[in-house]
């Protein structure tokens, strides 16, 4: 999963092939699988097929022209409350993850899709609300325009140095990756998530008690998708990422709640710990 990790890619082009038995069985799954987060929320899953969504709700599952050929996506849903949105970035990602490893193609879609036609579909409970949403499928053999020109848009290919995210002891002292030890590989897992137009919000602060995540809000980025804190999914995603890599790497640690009463930048918050 590690390794997956470091290959996975948004896909917003996908072959007009459809999924095999084999496939969507597995899929089945992996959804099926899906256990609460560290905040105490399960969030639910469903493999949707587009033609039998039409068929049986009239609904077509649209994404505004970002997606093009999918022919199925996963959507899900969770309840509302406090670092919902957490829990359900961490399990869609560790989802994605899996589908990345039977060599199929996702893209997070957090506002370029209709929330009520998704939830006709999911039969959403009372206060139960969809976060996110990915298509799966095969990938096509080549990008599209569209596909091009939004991953030139948000910077897909790119991602802030390490120094800009991780930190030691506090906010003044930067952490190369030279100096991160055994963590230097599970750190750049972390900083090779994806993140709602590639912000990056997370930051990390090591101590002698374990690594503290922190999110620093991009200004204003709440009011473009209402319906959901994205970048709250965005620390889910942060979080599915260190935890493979550490279970991976045979590193010792677990999620608590530390708050180390370290001074938080401009617009940041302190979310959880791992230690």
């Amino acid at each position: 999963m590690l390794d997956v990790i470091l290959k996975r890619v948004s896909v917003r082009n996908y072959a007009p092939t459809d999924l095999s038995l084999g496939i969507r069985s597995r899929i089945d799954q992996v959804l099926g699988s899906v256990e609460p987060g560290h905040f105490g929320h399960q969030s639910r899953f469903a493999l949707i097929g587009r033609a039998a969504a039409q068929a049986e709700e009239r609904v077509k599952l649209g994404t505004y022209g970002f997606i093009k050929g999918v022919r199925y996506f996963i959507a899900g849903a969770v309840g509302m409350g406090e670092n919902a949105e957490v829990d359900y970035g961490f399990a869609l990602e560790r989802i994605i993850l899996e589908m990345t490893a039977l060599g199929l193609g996702t893209c997070w879609l957090g506002g370029t899709f209709s929330r009520k036609e998704y939830g006709k579909v999911l039969k959403l409970a009372e206060g139960d609300f969809i976060p996110a949403v990915t298509p799966v499928g095969h990938s096509a053999e080549k990008r599209g325009t569209v596909e091009r020109l939004v991953r030139w848009g948000a910077k897909s290919d790119s991602r802030l140095p390490f120094e800009q995210l991780f930190f030691t002891q506090d906010f003044s002292t930067p952490l190369a990756s030279a100096d991160a030890g055994r963590f230097a590989e599970v750190l750049e897992a972390v900083r090779r998530g994806p993140s709602a137009s590639n912000k990056q919000p997370w930051r990390l602060v090591q101590r002698d008690d374990g690594w503290h995540f922190f999110l620093v809000r991009t200004p204003g980025y709440g009011k473009l998708v209402k319906a959901a804190d994205l970048q709250k999914i965005d620390m889910g995603i942060a979080m599915c990422h260190f935890e493979i890599a550490a279970h991976a790497l045979k590193l010792p640690g677990k999620w608590h709640d530390a708050n180390p009463c370290i001074a938080a930048p401009e617009f940041g918050e302190y979310l959880v710990s791992w230690g």
